[in-house]
């Protein structure tokens, strides 16, 4: 009997190639050559080929990883997914379920094959396979129930429909039977932790390692020979000292038997930047990890090692490592090289920022290895342009902090319960917002306050006067039953200020911006530019890249503003690169190329200072028509508290000409420590070698008005 027409219809329809839903993207055109740019975020439908269950990180979230396939990759390895979530918000999958996935995001660790991996915008969809319905039926019964509340998005008509359209299209033959499955994933579960630090490593164990690469690596044709360190000790590892390690560099040793003065392929051109010592281990690598080192990574780079076997060497004294091709992967081939990007801070481990810790420790305890002496007059130079350095991470986190706060405020005045409690505590708020208000504009009214200039102070913060911000603080100490006031060097602590621009500097606002060096330290949070490490070390491999990056770096002097002030008093405010971003809506860049970032600036400072740039530079332009005037003179000394610069400048003054004086604002200033090179034992109050230097810096105020 021939079928009927409704099933010769149905046929058909299982038949035809149904494209995928709009916005996603095949498997192979993420994993071929010129696909898909790492970083994009896209959407993706997947086979389950295999799991590994989650696994407890250093942080919050769990570790779950998954391997999935499509129509276009179903004879191929498919593409690795792994996923970074708390635990409860991990789905659990079997073999051959389908995953819909929204937003996933596309990374590549260089020699490694492209992969998939979750960030905050991520939705996962899973389909049971078991109840996956014959196509075109929808697959809705076949969703599984939401894990955790990330995932809310309801998948329309067109994507449950394909995810029928793709069960019953796709060829199975690479999923597991499902006793198999289960099996794997439970063998998955028990693996054992590889991860370890060098100073724990033993013989004959299997380890994934963090490390940095001292140097480039030794090249012999079938295999490399790379020295890596995690800046932790063992003394089963080799001594390396200067001496030994010029050697090295030369090509004159052969600590393992490895190398030989005569290997044309050795690269003789290369400096060791590791640390000395038995911090430093010998990884012998062959391929395919040899070709990826080959071509990607060098002296300085941070990588990941896995499944590196410690053995003894050659000669018997020291542990070394060896990373050959592993067989029976799910990924054939698959690289165990990690080369880490310290510049995308989304990707960067606990493991490895405790690392960069223990290197910049290093660094700062070990700086006469590293570099040698400079020209004093070069390092008087570093150290008075640290003076204008500050805390870049507690600046960060300052902004942070400021947008938090706000966010908090407002999710609080949205979801305050209107009973009768909660609406008086609202109206005494409401009048206290409306006296604070009053005095604001009171306080405004009688100092002329600049309306332009908006700081971001908490309500409740009292006004001070700038003598009161430069008082030293002393805490009370009783030694001996002897009560005494032992002086601070500094405090951590916030102010209000109604204040004016009298200076800045540099002395041009093309200066007002310079370029730094991308460092290593840059990702950690605990990191604030490593004032030691920038003023001595500017020239070590090891911890600057090539990149540059332009930054805000300048300082304003301020004078007290009150209504019956006598003697004004000044303080000079360092405006760091996040709080000079703040106070300008303006990103740094070279100012003496960018006339456009410079024109927007010089307007949006006339409106802090007025026409005190102007006045400054008939100053600048006379003081330079002096010394032409007089070719033997010495230059004068530069802008500061000096009293012989302050008062050659104040004579001056009084003959340049009459301008507009420039309006008070109130503003937010930060009283903090620096840690400064110091010679002097009697001065080293922070540690060997270094002192305590007060200083203050603007933050939380905000140029309004355009531009």
């Amino acid at each position: 009997m021939p079928p009927s027409s409704a099933a010769r219809g149905s046929r058909r329809d299982r038949d035809v190639d149904l494209p995928l839903p709009q916005g996603f993207k095949s498997i192979r055109d993420i994993t071929e050559e010129e696909g898909v740019r790492p970083g994009t975020l896209i959407n993706v439908c997947g086979m389950v080929k295999d799991f590994r269950p989650a696994i407890p990180t250093r942080n919050t979230d769990w570790k779950a990883t998954m391997t999935l396939y499509d129509i276009s990759t179903e004879h191929d390895e498919g593409i690795e997914f792994s996923i970074f979530r708390p635990k409860d918000n991990i789905p659990t999958v079997k073999g051959a379920d389908v995953i819909l996935l929204f937003r996933v995001k596309v990374q590549r660790w260089n020699g490694n094959p492209i992969s998939l991996i979750t960030n905050h915008q991520t939705i996962i969809l899973v389909y049971s396979a078991a109840k996956i319905p014959k196509y075109p039926s929808k697959a809705d019964l076949a969703l599984q129930p939401k894990a955790g509340k990330d995932n809310v998005r309801v998948p329309t008509d067109a994507e449950s429909t394909y995810v029928s359209y793709f069960y019953h299209k796709i060829d199975k033959g690479s999923v597991p039977e499902p006793e198999e499955f289960e099996v794997m994933t439970i063998k998955a579960t028990n693996v054992e932790e590889k991860f370890s630090l060098l100073q724990d490593i033993q013989e004959s164990r299997f380890c994934d390692l963090i490390v940095q690469v001292c140097r480039a690596p030794f090249d012999f044709g079938d295999r490399l020979a790379l020295y890596v360190t995690d800046y932790t000790e063992n003394d089963a590892f080799f001594n390396y000292t200067q001496d030994n390690i010029q050697d090295l560099d030369s090509g004159d040793a052969d600590v393992w038997g490895y190398t030989s003065r005569n290997s044309s392929s050795a690269n003789t051109s290369t400096k060791w930047v590791g640390p000395y010592g038995k911090k430093s281990m010998q990884v012998t690598c062959w391929e395919p990890h040899a070709d990826i080192i080959r071509g990607e990574v060098v002296g300085g780079d941070w990588v990941t090692l896995r499944n590196v076997q410690i053995k003894t060497g050659r000669d018997g004294n020291y542990l070394e490592g060896a990373m050959r091709e592993e067989r029976g992967q799910p990924l054939k081939g698959k690289v165990n090289v990690v080369l880490h990007d310290l510049r995308d801070k989304d990707t960067i481990e606990p493991r490895l920022k405790d690392a960069l810790r223990r290197f910049r420790d290093y660094m700062q305890k070990n700086k006469q290895l590293k570099a040698p002496k400079k020209p004093e007059a070069k390092r008087e130079g570093k150290r008075k342009r640290t003076e204008y350095d500050t805390d870049e991470a507690g600046q960060q986190d300052a902004e942070v902090q400021r947008q938090r706060q706000r966010t908090d405020d407002t999710d609080e005045n949205e979801t305050r319960k209107m009973n009768s409690k909660g609406r008086r505590q609202r109206k005494r708020e409401e009048q206290q917002k409306k006296v604070k208000e009053q005095e604001a504009k009171l306080r405004q009214e009688i100092l002329g306050l600049n309306p332009l200039i908006v700081c971001e102070s908490p309500p409740d913060r009292p006004f001070v006067s700038v003598a009161s911000i430069q008082e030293q603080m002393v805490m009370p100490i009783e030694s001996d039953k002897q009560k005494m006031r032992l002086p601070l060097p500094f405090v951590n602590a916030k102010y209000c200020a109604n204040v004016r621009v009298v200076d800045f500097h540099p002395a041009r606002l093309e200066d007002f911006a310079r370029p730094r060096q991308v460092n290593a330290f840059d990702v950690l949070s605990d990191d604030g530019g490593s004032e030691a490490i920038s003023s001595d070390e500017d020239d070590d491999d090891s911890i600057h890249g090539g990149e540059k990056k332009w930054e805000w770096r300048f300082s304003l002097k301020l004078e007290d503003v009150t209504p019956k002030a006598e003697e004004p008093k000044t303080i000079w405010v360092v405006v760091p690169n996040m709080e000079a971003q703040y106070l300008t809506n303006l990103d740094a860049t070279d100012l003496r190329q960018d006339e456009t970032t410079l024109t927007a600036l010089r307007e949006k400072m006339f409106k802090l200072w007025g026409e005190l740039e102007e006045q400054k530079h008939w100053v600048l332009n006379r003081e330079a028509e002096a010394r032409k005037r007089k070719p033997g003179a010495a230059p004068p000394p530069s802008m500061s508290d000096d009293e012989d610069g302050s008062h050659r400048r104040q004579a001056l003054m009084k003959n340049a000409p009459a301008v507009t004086a420039n309006k008070p604002f109130t503003c937010c200033i930060r009283q903090y420590g620096v840690r400064m090179s110091e010679s002097d034992p009697a001065k080293a109050d922070a540690g060997e070698g270094y002192r305590w230097q007060r200083t203050f810096g603007l933050f939380g105020t905000k140029i309004t008005g355009g531009v």
